[in-house]
């Protein structure tokens, strides 16, 4: 007698089919969450303290004594000056500084943007190549920053070495190489205690002459290897 499983008819092509990188239904509940965020208004504590005359823990800077001169400083660098010095003729041209409302609710977008991207790289929602992307588009359709800061922020030294090291992790992991040295390891530890006695002084080790970027890449794949 031929026994025939039941075959799978789920549609694997189905738009609401999760997968890693890819997962709409937490994609819909995010894009909602943050909506709503961004709409509400910003709370009160929150406008009271970029109003805050040199609020305590914060590094203002220069001519600014508020957070919202910080920001507008930040954002609007002539019409800053201008309002500092209300006899130039640039005053009158000057686009209109943020009020205190206007940089608390900038504060609080800003704030719903992290949440949203700890999000997506917690659940895997989207590639960590896209979420990356993704943050820079929202800054730059809610200026939080000028199109020219966020490309200094982007062009730094340690963006290229993350990426870096996260090629040679995916070439790690084609190569079998990840396997290979969890085997290696597994061999010669039988137990999971054994395993933690070994292995965490050894990432204490490596951790005081390694970037911990570097060494989170690279142990990554060994470890789901």
């Amino acid at each position: 007698m031929v026994h025939h499983s039941p075959a799978d008819t789920r549609d694997k092509s189905s738009i609401w089919a999760g997968r890693p990188g890819y997962k709409p239904v937490l994609l819909i509940i995010a894009a909602i969450v943050f909506i709503i965020l961004v709409i509400i208004p910003p709370p009160k504590s929150m406008v009271d303290l970029v109003s805050m005359v040199s609020p305590p823990g914060y590094k203002l800077s220069r001519e600014c004594k508020t957070i919202a001169d910080t920001v507008n400083k930040k954002l609007y660098p002539k019409a800053f000056k201008a309002a500092e010095d209300p006899g130039a003729h640039a005053a009158e041209d000057a686009e209109p500084l943020l009020t205190n409302i206007e940089a608390a609710r900038l504060a609080k977008t800003m704030l719903a943007i992290f949440a949203l991207v700890v999000f997506f790289w917690g659940t895997e929602s989207l590639p960590l190549g896209a979420t990356d992307l993704l943050v820079a588009v929202l800054l730059y359709l809610f200026y939080i920053l000028p199109v020219n800061e966020i490309s200094k922020a982007y062009m730094k030294d340690a963006v290229f070495f993350i990426f870096g090291i996260l090629a040679v992790a995916v070439g790690v992991a084609k190569t079998g190489l990840d396997k290979r040295i969890g085997l290696i390891l597994l061999s010669r530890i039988k137990s999971a205690k054994a395993f933690a006695f070994f292995f965490l002084p050894v990432l204490a080790m490596s951790a005081a002459f390694l970037s911990e970027h570097a060494l989170v890449a690279l142990l990554i794949p060994v470890l789901m290897g």
